[in-house]
């Protein structure tokens, strides 16, 4: 059990099953995001997004603000991700085609969060902290589910692992965007070479 542990890291409800509801994670995450501002949503049913998850019930929508804020979420590792060794870790995202919401900009009325944004993980020594930044992808433009694999080649020993949606753009005049996450793997440890 102890070189399993070491090998192969279970993300806790990896699979964010809870009650739909906007601005709640599931059970197990907590939110990493910008003070007074909302945390990520457990879909499907707010803002009209009607997707159904790819894996279990529910999943998580981020979104990303035109006033350069963004959401993102993470946990603390049963057993850290270890310095100058490589873990192989995937997540499902995709997009819906509706994220209906105001603004604090447009309060009267509603803007679909449909701009195409980026997904990055983040390792940290601490909760919520960013120290690394382990993975990013390109902007998420489709709407389906697909599997993303990364590597994660940590400088340091991390405990603690942060989810964020994040827009290259927003510095210049924002974006408003969204991903949609579900079915995270266990964090497996693997050859570098």
């Amino acid at each position: 059990l102890n070189i399993h542990s070491q090998t192969v890291i279970q993300l806790k409800n990896p699979s964010f099953e809870g009650k739909p509801r906007y601005s709640i994670l599931p059970k197990k995450w907590r939110t990493c995001g910008f003070f007074e501002q909302t945390p990520p949503d457990t879909q499907p049913g707010a803002f009209e997004v009607q997707k159904t998850a790819y894996d279990g019930e529910t999943y998580i929508g981020m979104i990303v603000r035109e006033n350069g804020t963004w959401e993102s979420f993470g946990q603390n590792l049963e057993s850290p991700i270890l310095r100058d060794k490589c873990y192989q870790f995937s997540v499902v995202l995709g997009r819906s085609d509706k994220y209906l919401s105001i603004t604090r900009q447009s309060r009267d009325e509603m803007v679909n969060y449909v701009d195409p944004v980026k997904f990055r993980i983040w390792g940290g020594t601490d909760t919520c902290e960013r120290t690394q930044l382990l993975a990013e992808t390109d902007k998420i433009e489709h709407e389906d589910w697909r599997r993303y694999e990364f590597i994660l080649k940590p400088k340091q020993n991390y405990t603690f692992l942060i989810f964020e949606v994040f827009s290259p753009d927003k510095i210049l005049g924002g974006a408003n965007g969204h991903v949609l996450l579900d079915a995270a793997s266990d964090i497996v440890l693997v050859d570098c070479k």
